[in-house]
Parts: C-alpha cells; sequence; structure tokens
C-alpha cells in the first residue's frame, strides 16, 4: 500500500502576505517617525519601538510559516484575517446598536419619514 504525503510548504500566501505589509508598515513607521523629535531619552524610545516591532513581526511570520508548513493554511487565513473580521462584527454591532437608539427615540405619535 502506497502512502500519498501531502506536502506543505511554509510560504503559504498568508505568510507572504504578512511579511510584506509588515515590511511596508516598518518602512513608512521609519520614515514617518524620524521627522518629529523624541521629547523623552534622546531617541531611545525610537530605537526600541522598532526591535520591538520587528521582534514581533518575526514571531508572527514565524507562527504562520509554521502553521503552513504544518498544512493549517485556514488557519493561517483565519490567524492573518482576525482583526478584519473582528472590526467587521464590531461596525455592525455599533450600526445596529445606532440604528436602534435611534429608532427608540422617534415619539410614538410621529409619523417616521
Amino acid at each position: 500500500m502506497v502512502k500519498c504525503v501531502k506536502k506543505c510548504q511554509g510560504w503559504c500566501p498568508p505568510t507572504v502576505i504578512y511579511l510584506v505589509l509588515s515590511i511596508v508598515t516598518t518602512f513608512v513607521s521609519l520614515m514617518t517617525v524620524h521627522k518629529y523629535e523624541d521629547m523623552n531619552n534622546n531617541g531611545i524610545n525610537k530605537v526600541l519601538h522598532t526591535i520591538s516591532h520587528l521582534f514581533f513581526i518575526g514571531l508572527w511570520t514565524y507562527l504562520l510559516y509554521w502553521l503552513c508548513s504544518n498544512c493549517y493554511n485556514k488557519t493561517a487565513w483565519v490567524i492573518l484575517l482576525l482583526p478584519v473580521i473582528i472590526f467587521v462584527i464590531l461596525l455592525i454591532l455599533l450600526i445596529t446598536v445606532g440604528f436602534f437608539a435611534a429608532v427608540s427615540n422617534i415619539p410614538n405619535n410621529q409619523d417616521i419619514r
């Protein structure tokens, strides 16, 4: 009996998308943060911010790479899109609460037009 082994690649689309977006945001952050003077510690906060940003980029890229290497591509997509999913859910809740708050403030004897 021949066992078919599925090969998984670590550099799946979620990993690449995250890494590219992170590099772009790091570059933009470095370009904009140096325009403003640092009030505290003569630039040490900028360096610590950049180092921590790069550390978390590496951590999340490794997590996505590991998931894709172990054939958890759907999980990698969910993790990549989780901030967008949460934002959409919160936006729908905010719109719904706002709509019902506006409707509940309409007096009963007036026409809705």
